[in-house]
């Protein structure tokens, strides 16, 4: 019986070792900006990579001051965002080939409203190939 238990033991021990010493290196701080609106969900880095679905179904956030109304499905949200989130694989939908992957928020640490004109002079310079001047990650 007593060696029984050992063997029990043995067996159990680094299970329980190594699920105390693993991190999830995935889950990560984000400093972006964000853009939601019809069939539009991105997310950029200071530093231009991306554009990420931004998946906020798991945080308790009020982006209803951010809304811009303008009528139909031009209705948006941009915002300068700053969250702590894991990075996936894009799920595939109609239009997730535009999507470099899914990332999940765990945590909102900030949120700010970000000028429309900002979002696509940003934007712009992403898509040139670089990052504008004042945008890179701290």
């Amino acid at each position: 019986m007593k060696q029984s238990l050992m063997n029990r033991c043995a067996a159990i021990l680094p299970a329980i070792f190594v699920m105390s010493c693993s991190t999830n290196e995935a889950s990560m701080t984000w400093d972006g900006i964000y853009r939601q609106g019809f069939e539009q969900n991105d997310f950029y880095r200071r530093d231009g990579q991306g554009p990420y679905w931004l998946d906020l179904s798991k945080v308790d956030v009020d982006m209803t001051p951010f809304v811009t109304e303008t009528g139909g499905r031009g209705s948006h949200t941009t915002v300068k965002i700053k969250l702590i989130g894991e990075l996936t694989d894009m799920p595939e939908f109609a239009y997730s080939e535009r999507y470099t992957g899914q990332l999940t928020a765990s945590e909102i640490l900030t949120i700010e409203a970000l000028e429309d004109e900002t979002w696509w002079k940003t934007v712009e310079a992403f898509s040139a190939g670089g990052a504008p001047s004042g945008a890179q990650t701290e």
